[in-house]
């Protein structure tokens, strides 16, 4: 790098102990933004354009979201009116909000973690099955 001329194009900064051009350090910069923002976890890998309207195209069932069975809904309402006890006071002896109560017996609650564990709450509560074959069922000891 000549001092002497001032129109020096060819600037050159030592980042890290690297020589780098200036074009060089905002092309690293707008890297690491990038990574920063993806978290690291850019795979590299892309569907666009017609390839990614075509995995939608092909399982439109794969975007249902999973509701509560009719079945459960029933089981739950008339369990909770079996200990005449209202939707507020039973999520209040499992400690759920009285909306996922209400949310569960209406059938509109989605199947998401918190779901399994508001279930698995309520056939303690209830000492019933509210999943698989036997809904309504007295939940008993697994044979061994």
């Amino acid at each position: 790098m000549n001092l002497n001329r001032p129109n020096d194009l060819e600037t050159v900064f030592f980042r890290n102990g690297k020589k780098m051009t200036k074009s060089q350090i905002i092309k690293a910069d707008e890297d690491e933004k990038i990574r920063k923002q993806r978290g690291g976890t850019d795979t590299g890998v892309r569907v666009v354009g017609d390839t990614a309207k075509k995995y939608l195209d092909d399982d439109p069932a794969s975007l249902k979201i999973a509701k509560v069975s009719n079945n459960t809904c029933q089981e739950v309402a008339n369990q909770r009116k079996l200990k005449n006890l209202s939707q507020k006071q039973l999520g209040m002896q499992i400690n759920v909000d009285a909306k996922t109560i209400q949310a569960i017996e209406n059938g509109t609650a989605s199947k998401s973690g918190s779901f399994d564990s508001t279930l698995s709450k309520l056939e303690r509560y209830f000492g019933v099955n509210l999943r698989g074959k036997e809904i309504g069922q007295p939940k008993g000891k697994k044979k061994k």
